[in-house]
């Protein structure tokens, strides 16, 4: 750093020390040690990530009644595709058939920006800004998953 008082030695004095790289999420749950049949429904999530973008839809949505499966489901799938989502994997349990109260969306979107976001409040102005936030910082995947 030059010490003769220029503005290149005022500017390197400011600059703040590179960071090492961010670590990438890997928020999957666990996987079911014995997970057996699906095999249809493995094809059809199969498709988020099909070699051809066209078609490659941009989101799965898995039903069902409570306790059939459906996170067992997503989770075994998740850990199986691992390496198509090379940027990180983000993991919620909305818990929606908990006896815990579900998670809103601010709620989520705080959890899922680390440690430094902010707590989460319920203002929607609050939440579309984290929403905003997450959808800004968030690296889109090689196969064009944001």
């Amino acid at each position: 750093m030059p010490a003769d008082g220029t503005a290149a030695a005022r500017t390197t004095a400011l600059r703040p020390a590179p960071l090492g790289p961010t670590p990438l999420p890997a928020q999957l749950s666990s996987g079911e040690r014995s997970f057996v049949g699906r095999r249809p429904q493995l094809r059809v999530l199969d498709t988020l990530v099909a070699s051809d973008p066209a078609r490659r839809p941009h989101i799965a949505v898995v039903v069902g009644a409570p306790g059939v499966g459906k996170t067992a489901l997503a989770t075994h799938w998740a850990h199986a595709r691992r390496d198509h989502f090379p940027d990180g994997q983000l993991y919620a349990d909305l818990r929606g058939h908990s006896r815990l109260p579900a998670l809103r969306p601010g709620d989520v979107l705080a959890r899922s920006s680390g440690p430094s976001a902010p707590r989460p409040t319920h203002s929607p102005s609050t939440r579309r800004t984290r929403t905003k936030r997450r959808r800004s910082t968030a690296p889109c995947s090689p196969t064009g998953v944001c």
